[in-house]
């Protein structure tokens, strides 16, 4: 991806996605406040979509300065497959690993470019999104999962 445009169709289709995935999640979730949650997650992927949609370079930040916690959960997580029977575990690890895997993404693709170029000012604002919800999944599991065990 050599334009802003080509980067803001691709990024779009992945907040799509991604929004799709998270209702599924809250479809499949029987505890009330993980359904909550997820719904919210599928309304910001929504929200970013139709940022990008309406996409201005203008309202970028001059730097992101990826602040967001890392609780680094993801780190050591096995990839986790979608069955019919998963638990709410398997349902965050998935989430947890998909956000972690976007964010590295849309860093590996910033770093193709000039730091303070528009494309590396946008990726590394769609990767700090995606930091933000891995941690709030992050959150989630190490209070429900990690205090549990």
């Amino acid at each position: 991806m050599n334009t802003i445009e080509e980067v803001i169709q691709f990024a779009t289709e992945k907040e799509a996605e991604m929004a799709a995935f998270y209702t599924q999640l809250s479809k499949l979730s029987e505890a009330k406040s993980a359904k909550q949650m997820y719904e919210e997650l599928s309304e910001q992927e929504r929200h970013h979509q139709k940022l990008l949609e309406n996409f201005d370079s203008s309202k970028l930040p001059e730097k992101v300065e990826h602040k967001v916690p890392d609780l680094k959960i993801g780190d050591y997580l096995q990839d986790v497959s979608f069955t019919p029977d998963i638990n709410y575990q398997g349902i965050l690890v998935m989430a947890i690993k998909a956000e972690q895997k976007s964010k590295e993404m849309y860093l590996e693709m910033a770093n193709q470019y000039k730091e303070d170029s528009d494309l590396s000012r946008l990726l590394n604002f769609l990767a700090e999104q995606e930091a933000k919800h891995k941690y709030r999944l992050e959150s989630e599991y190490d209070k429900y999962i990690m205090e549990e065990n």
